[in-house]
């Protein structure tokens, strides 16, 4: 539940949020979701990794973004300033389209599948 409300925010708010507080949204949402995942796993999951592989990436993000801002020009060739807001919304939406899409597949088992064919 709690994605589909980041990814509401994500979607609708994007024009009106700046590129750095989006990445602070996006944190929030991690570190909720791994505050709930240690209180009803105590194991140490794909998505857990894949949770503070968001946090990683989006402090790296945030420095770069602040490096750009503070600038004016960008050291890197990749980096075009004027999308860095579209940039960040693709990818917190598509961070949180990945997080709801594990969270539906992990209660699948590949045996149903098994079982459908007849095998």
């Amino acid at each position: 539940m709690i994605n589909i409300v980041f990814l509401v925010i994500y979607a609708l708010f994007a024009g009106f949020i700046p590129a750095n507080e989006m990445y602070y949204v996006l944190s929030v949402q991690c570190f909720l979701l791994i505050l709930a995942h240690l209180r009803t796993k105590k194991k140490v999951t794909p998505i857990f990794l894949f949770y503070i592989g968001i946090l990683l990436v989006n402090y790296s993000n945030l420095s770069l973004i602040e490096k750009t801002r503070v600038s004016g020009v960008s050291e890197y060739s990749y980096l075009v300033p004027k999308y860095i807001n579209l940039a960040t919304q693709i990818w917190c939406v598509s961070c949180t389209c990945i997080i709801l899409g594990y969270n539906m597949a992990s209660g699948k088992s590949l045996s149903e599948g098994k079982e459908a064919v007849g095998n």
